[in-house]
């Protein structure tokens, strides 16, 4: 009997419970909050961290005589920073020359060996 009591007691708790949570009247939730309106700026900010891409953007790809004389590896030397607007023909970037004028110099150099032979 002793037994019984202890297993019951616990069980009415439990029970007590579970309808007082279940009845309660409170209202659970956000509350609704009223303010007078105001006339002003709506400014909107936005604040992230992380990578920002835009919606509108080009590709910009660089002249394709180079591919045609075999220059593959054009570094850019300078470059627009990024978020300028530009309009159509506007300096974006600038190619490194180094390479080009290297193979322009083998050639021109290779040009004088063959004319001098002829």
């Amino acid at each position: 009997m002793h037994n019984k009591k202890l297993i019951i007691i616990p069980v009415l708790i439990v029970i007590i419970g579970a309808l007082w949570l279940i009845l309660r009247t409170e209202a659970v939730g956000p509350e609704n909050i009223k303010v007078p309106v105001e006339q002003g700026n709506f400014r909107i900010s936005v604040f992230t961290s992380g990578e920002l891409e835009t919606q509108n953007s080009e590709n910009i790809q660089g002249p394709s005589g180079l591919r045609t004389v075999g220059l593959w590896n054009v570094q850019i030397s300078e470059l627009i920073p990024e978020g300028t607007n530009v309009k159509a023909g506007d300096w974006v970037a600038t190619l490194d020359r180094a390479e080009i004028s290297n193979r322009l110099q083998d050639r021109e150099t290779e040009l004088e060996r063959l004319q001098s032979t002829f």
